[in-house]
Parts: structure tokens; sequence; C-alpha cells
């Protein structure tokens, strides 16, 4: 129910910015259900940026010309592979999420709520600094640094919660197999570096 109210409340949201003329973050991915839009898709891949510039540089003995994410290297491009390290991370993140969600665990896992989530950590943790708390972990947290911090209590949870790391795993594995990952090719094919 909560998820359909969501999914309203999201359609409303979007038509009223389109009838205003304010750009709409069409969605990339959607996973069960749970839309991916492209500010989140271009984090995650900025975030991989480097290592698949690496790994061609590396393995490849790619420079880094102007073709570098288009040129073909062995049958794949580094934007192929790119694309493809983000949406595989983000299935994973948010299939986590979800079974958070489904055990009660957490609220809502969607992607502006944790983004007010990060928001108020941040000014958890620049009060606790004044107060002169003690204080785990950077005064200030990057949004990425904010979910590996969130998804890492996350898997503690639900690991406790399930009886061990085994059965949270074996649960895991268990969704991967059933999730349904919808790839809005229209919009994933603009996905660019």
């Amino acid at each position: 129910m909560q998820k359909r109210r969501n999914h309203l409340q999201a359609a409303a949201l979007c038509w009223l910015l389109a009838a205003c003329g304010a750009p709409v973050d069409e969605p990339v991915l959607t996973i069960n259900g749970d839309a991916i839009g492209q500010e989140e898709f271009l984090a995650r891949m900025e975030q991989n940026r480097a290592v698949v510039i690496g790994y061609f540089q590396r393995e490849k003995a790619s420079g880094y010309a102007d073709d570098f994410w288009t040129h073909s290297y062995d049958g794949t491009t580094p934007l192929e592979v790119l694309r493809d390290s983000a949406r595989k991370q983000l299935a994973d993140q948010y299939l986590k999420m979800q079974l958070a969600e489904s055990m009660g665990v957490i609220a809502d896992a969607g992607y502006l709520k944790r983004r007010e989530a990060w928001q108020a950590e941040n000014e958890r943790r620049r009060k606790a600094v004044v107060a002169r708390e003690i204080l785990f972990g950077p005064t200030v947290l990057t949004f990425s640094g904010y979910e590996k911090y969130l998804l890492s209590n996350l898997e503690n949870t639900l690991a406790d919660r399930l009886g061990g790391a085994s059965n949270y795993r074996f649960r895991l594995d268990s969704l991967r197999r059933k999730a349904i990952v919808t790839v809005h090719l229209p919009v994933y094919g603009k996905m660019k570096p």
C-alpha cells in the first residue's frame, strides 16, 4: 500500500514539474518497482569512474584519449563497463534496502529520503563537534560515505534479525534471483560520465 501511494505521489509530482516546465528525473532503472533516477545513476557512475579508467589502462594498455569511453577494447567499451557496474551496484543496494524496508528496519529507502537522512546525520555530527561529544568517523560525511555507513549498519541489523550472516546472505541471494530489474534503454543509453 505504501509503495502504491509513493508511486502515485511521484507520478503527481512528475506531472506538476512537467506542467511547470521543470526538468523531470526520468528513471534509468527500476528495481522491483523502485525507480532509480538519472541523478542517482550518474552519481554512482562518477564513483566508479576512476576504477574503470584504471582497469582499462592496466588491463588493456589504454591511454585516456578523447574517444576513451566509446573506443572498443576486445568488444567492449569503458562506457558499457561503467554503466554495467553502476547498474549492478545499485540493484544490489536497492535489494538490501528493500529487504530492510520489508522487515521494518527502515521506513523509506528512497533516494530523496536518503539525501534528507544524510543531511540530518551531518547536522547531528556538527552539533556533536560543537558540544565536544565523542564522534566516531569523520565530522562531515559525503553522500557516498553516508550510503556506505547506512548500508553497513543495515547489513549488520539484517544479519542480526535473520539469525546470522549466513541467513542474511541466503535471503539476499534469494531476492537477487527473484528481482525484476528493468533498464529504461532510452534514458540508460544517454548516461555518460
